[in-house]
């Protein structure tokens, strides 16, 4: 169908597809497709819904340049490529759709803003179950994104807000952000992952990610790659998996998050350090229990800012810098019954206080003569460099 427009195409049988171009105003409802797919381009505010277009060799549903459109209730499984591919188009809504057991991605968007994605089942799907390339602005909500190789896939994305979605089971990702910038990641169910729950890939930045459940991922719940900068991680319970939240670059800010019964590390630093000496990744207010180890600095990290944290409970060390780690701050935190050690340290100029204020040590043996709150006697760093908490909390 060409340059014609308000036409209703209803509840037919097609072998060999169904394709308008240059047309706008359709209704597209109730029709069964194999054999060529639903293939839509140049058109704009049509509704293309309850369509079932199954066991496509490419594409089940197309949309190219499709503007200000809704695509709702189809069901699109088992093609060769996408069950839903978007190109170029923006301000549509698509809203409960199925499009699982697809060879690649269930629903996918390239180059287009301001769309809602919402309440969509993408389940199954050999590469993700969602997928957004070169979008801006677009908001993914209460969908259900499972059993895919990855979840939800963010390629250079910017400004996108995904909340309340379930991202669980997939192969290697909940949710991985690949060059992605400025969205908002939050409220959402991130379990049973095989690789990581949250994945920051490089030059992912500035990005929120708030008030997940990030648990029993196979490796790491939620993990900073190199040159992923100036993100927000906060209040998000990440428990259960082998690290809880792991960081390779600097910048940050982690804070207000529950971690616990991870079976390596609950928070741990790879080499993530800053050149310039500022101050690197802020590290304040989470509760750290029940891990292998609390928190653990390996290789060059460095410049970090680590403040009010509770580390209790976990089964080797509560605190561990390695040999490399240096000019750390750690204070005002809560330390107690790590079962190995409360801390050591083997790295060098790492500071246990901020000049007036230390930490809380369950096992600080000193007294509190003047009763101001401070013990009077050093808390000794256990570790090869001798350091000490000078300030040591009463």
């Amino acid at each position: 169908m060409w340059e014609t427009d308000d036409n209703i195409v209803s509840g037919n049988n097609v072998s060999g597809g169904i394709h308008l171009n240059n047309c706008s105003f359709h209704i597209i409802s109730g029709n069964f497709i194999t054999k060529g797919g639903l293939g839509i381009e140049f058109c704009d505010n049509s509704t293309i819904s309850e369509n079932v277009v199954n066991e496509n060799p490419e594409v089940g549903i197309f949309l190219e340049y499709v503007n200000n459109s809704i695509i709702i209730g189809n069901t699109a499984n088992h093609n060769g490529h996408e069950g839903i591919n978007i190109q170029g188009s923006n301000n549509n809504v698509i809203s409960e759709n199925t499009a699982s057991y697809n060879n690649f991605t269930g629903i996918i968007i390239h180059n287009g803003d301001d769309n809602i994605i919402v309440e969509n089942t993408a389940n199954h799907n050999n590469y993700s179950g969602i997928g957004l390339g070169n979008t801006q602005n677009g908001q993914v909500l209460n969908n259900n994104c499972s059993f895919n190789g990855e979840g939800i896939t963010l390629d250079t994305d910017c400004n996108t807000t995904v909340q309340s979605n379930v991202f669980n089971n997939n192969i290697e990702y909940g949710v991985n952000l690949m060059g992605a910038s400025n969205n908002y990641i939050n409220e959402n169910t991130v379990n049973n992952n095989g690789n990581m729950g949250i994945n920051l890939s490089p030059n992912s930045s500035y990005n929120e990610i708030v008030d997940n459940t990030v648990n029993f991922n196979g490796w790491l719940g939620i993990h900073f790659n190199d040159d992923s900068t100036n993100n927000l991680i906060m209040s998000n319970n990440c428990s259960w998996n082998n690290e809880g939240i792991s960081v390779r670059t600097q910048n940050n800010t982690i804070s207000g998050n529950t971690i616990e019964y991870n079976s390596g590390v609950g928070l741990h630093f790879w080499n993530s350090d800053t050149i310039d000496n500022t101050v690197s990744n802020n590290i304040t207010r989470n509760f750290i229990y029940y891990n292998q180890n609390g928190i653990k600095f390996s290789g060059n990290s460095s410049y970090n800012i680590i403040e009010g944290n509770r580390i209790i409970d976990n089964a080797e060390k509560g605190f561990w810098i390695e040999f490399g780690g240096h000019n750390n701050l750690i204070f005002n935190k809560t330390i107690i019954n790590n079962l190995d050690s409360n801390a050591k340290d083997d790295g060098t100029n790492n500071q246990w206080d901020n000049g007036t204020l230390g930490n809380y040590w369950g096992d600080y043996s000193g007294k509190d003569a003047d009763d101001n709150g401070i013990g009077d006697t050093p808390y000794i760093i256990p570790g090869t460099t001798g350091s000490q908490d000078n300030y040591p909390i009463w």
